[in-house]
């Protein structure tokens, strides 16, 4: 406690200590410094030293060894470590002097202070250089403050939430498990003032609708926008404790999640070739999907396979662009979908791309200058289309894994305003270099369009204004499912053309 007033004195005043013994915790409480008792917590594992959101981490005796791995801390502010003689302290120090010659960290001060016995130690505080905050979607809950106030904040402020799976036993949850929460656009603020209230122990994971930024899931929307709505709007309560998916929706989404977000890692079996499963899974995806299926009277078989079958014909498989996003970190994906390309799918539509110009783009009058600059980059406009505003909505559902959010830039594009259909009568095959950021690209000069389309808007905006203004197919296939996305009513007579364009074309070349 004398180490917590000397921080607050300091101005570090959002700090986590971890203590050994239940004696030190309740001589922390009867002390009734404020509410800096609030801030310590029984020590029960190593996971508890990078498994928070503290900005000020304490560090002493065995866990100043911790030191050494930079990814245990690197997610705080500031951390704080006591010196001393401790085969762990040397340790600490040893791992504190790389970090400090790498950069990882620098040194902001030492504090000195006494203990009860009036014995001299020192703190050394230093800060994170290369701060990384815990995944995109994380944040921690205080067990002080605990799950049961938490719901019932939730529902005092009327957010629409659901606790998405493993909510049986709510509001206890099992040592070392999370909690995934999807949470309505609108009231994400509100949970997130909840978790500022004081630095926290217990996981939750965060998600959006839309993937709004620190709720994302690889840089999208945890489900597709269209299904999270479902969820959320047919959402039921449990127990009388809190709020998760109808029966239905939870089936569909465990499914969902299973399959596209796990793959291989959730332990269900698979048909594809080459996959191999996990044999000591997280959870019993099997188990537990067996006995909503039956629950519900579906018949379908808990594989991979037979899942990814049932979801597609529910409308629930994600989008291509989509899953070829998921593909980079699970292997059945990468080999179900993207193994092997339809061989008439290089053949009949060869060259066709599907340019999405979105709001900021129309707003400063771009559309005119990149039909123009298609034109001269060897591209046939087949098509184009503005999009009214339900159209909107409903096409930024669908397309870019829901997610329309500013990226690195200072602002967004806005939603998708404009596609623009077109062939290219001569596509060059992609480097290495690009294909290895754009793996499923198959034209390199659609990077070339875009980034020159970036660079001409952003050249008419000042620093705080620019923006990403377009977006596109990466490769044929995708270029097929955003026509019928965006084009719905034109998208047959845009496939017989490209096929009857291309079918010419080669027989002119034999």
């Amino acid at each position: 406690m004398r180490i917590a007033q000397y921080l607050i004195r300091h101005g570090f005043t959002r700090y986590l200590g971890l203590v050994r013994e239940d004696k030190k915790l309740m001589e922390l409480e009867d002390e009734q410094i404020g509410n800096m008792s609030n801030y310590f917590f029984d020590y029960v594992s190593p996971n508890q030293i990078f498994k928070n959101n503290s900005e000020v981490l304490i560090l002493s005796g065995s866990a100043v060894r911790c030191l050494w791995d930079f990814s245990h801390y690197r997610h705080a502010n500031h951390v704080v470590w006591s010196t001393g003689w401790h085969f762990d302290q040397l340790v600490g120090f040893t791992g504190w002097l790389r970090h400090i010659f790498v950069g990882n960290i620098k040194l902001h001060c030492i504090l000195e202070h006494c203990d009860i016995t009036g014995k001299k130690h020192f703190l050394v505080v230093n800060e994170i250089s290369k701060r990384n905050i815990y995944g995109e979607a994380r944040r921690y809950l205080s067990p002080r403050l605990g799950i049961d106030k938490f719901l019932e904040y939730l529902g005092d402020r009327s957010v629409r939430y659901v606790v998405l799976r493993w909510f049986e036993n709510m509001p206890v949850i099992e040592e070392g498990e999370d909690i995934d929460l999807l949470v309505h656009d609108d009231d994400v603020k509100i949970l997130d003032e909840f978790f500022a209230q004081q630095p926290g122990l217990i996981p939750c994971d965060l998600y959006s609708v839309s993937g709004l930024p620190g709720t994302q899931y690889q840089d999208m929307a945890y489900y597709p926008p269209y299904l999270a709505i479902q969820i959320l709007e047919q959402a039921v309560r449990h127990d009388n404790c809190c709020m998760v998916p109808c029966v239905e929706h939870y089936f569909l989404s465990l499914a969902y999640h299973s399959l596209y977000h796990k793959g291989e890692r959730s332990g269900l079996q698979s048909k594809t070739t080459g996959v191999e499963v996990e044999t000591q899974p997280e959870h019993d995806y099997h188990n537990v999907l067996f006995q909503l299926a039956q629950r519900l009277s579906i018949k379908v078989g808990i594989t991979l396979e037979d899942l990814d079958e049932y979801l597609n014909m529910q409308g629930w498989r994600p989008p291509q662009d989509t899953l070829a996003k998921l593909a980079i970190k699970n292997q059945w994906i990468e080999k179900r979908f993207f193994s092997v390309s339809p061989p008439e799918m290089v053949h009949r539509y060869k060259g066709l791309v599907t340019f999405v110009l979105r709001e900021r783009a129309i707003e400063i009058g771009l559309h005119n200058e990149m039909r123009a600059l298609l034109e001269n980059s060897g591209f046939e406009i087949i098509a184009n289309r503005s999009l009214n505003s339900d159209e909107k909505e409903y096409c930024a559902q669908r397309i870019r894994g829901g997610n329309w959010g500013k990226g690195p830039f200072p602002q967004s594009g806005g939603k998708p305003a404009m596609a623009i259909v077109a062939i290219d009568k001569s596509p060059v095959d992609p480097s290495p270099e690009i294909l290895k950021t754009h793996p499923r690209l198959t034209n390199e000069k659609i990077m070339t369009i875009k980034q020159h389309v970036r660079n001409l808007a952003n050249s008419r905006l000042n620093n705080k204004s620019k923006c990403n203004v377009i977006h596109s197919s990466d490769n044929e296939e995708h270029a097929l499912e955003y026509i019928q996305i965006l084009i719905p009513e034109g998208a047959n007579n845009i496939y017989q053309y490209v096929e009857e364009r291309n079918t010419s074309t080669k027989a002119r070349r034999e």
